[in-house]
């Protein structure tokens, strides 16, 4: 029968390093008393015109047939969704989009158009919803989407 141990718990570093951690807490009163005027309790209006408002939020464009018809959405570490891919041994060069939301045909053949690629170079997995492009040509994407303001 095997015998239970007990398990220590792991020590704070501060044993190990004999710190003495400042007391900061007890130099500071328990409360403070806190003076505010009338006027800087009341909330402050919104912006009324288009110019007051934060330079971060943006119109929509009056043109929606200038936008194309699909998007590329980005990776939650802010980076375009564009990889290099090996196939056969490492023989086979790709490169892979993906995140592609709307009209995938329209952007296969806008890079087609901006790449100089043929027919063969670039297709749609339709499985994963991805283009596949052959050779390694994610610097030119990576450019072409953030010229088009991805």
């Amino acid at each position: 029968m095997l015998r239970q141990t007990l398990l220590r718990r792991a020590a704070a570093p501060s044993r190990f390093l004999n710190l003495q951690t400042p007391s900061v807490l007890s130099s500071l009163p328990l409360c403070r008393r806190i003076t505010t005027s009338s006027d800087s309790s009341r909330p402050t209006p919104p912006p009324s015109s288009p110019a007051d408002l934060p330079a971060f939020t943006s119109t929509p464009d009056s043109n929606p047939a200038a936008r194309p018809p699909y998007l590329v959405s980005r990776t939650p570490s802010l980076f375009l969704p564009v990889y290099q891919d090996t196939k056969r041994g490492g023989n086979k060069k790709l490169t892979v989009l993906k995140k592609i939301e709307g009209d995938a045909r329209a952007l296969k053949e806008a890079l087609k158009a901006e790449l100089k690629l043929e027919d063969g170079q670039i297709k749609i997995n339709h499985v994963t919803g991805h283009i596949e492009i052959v050779g390694f040509r994610k610097d030119e994407v990576v450019s072409y989407l953030t010229k088009q303001g991805f």
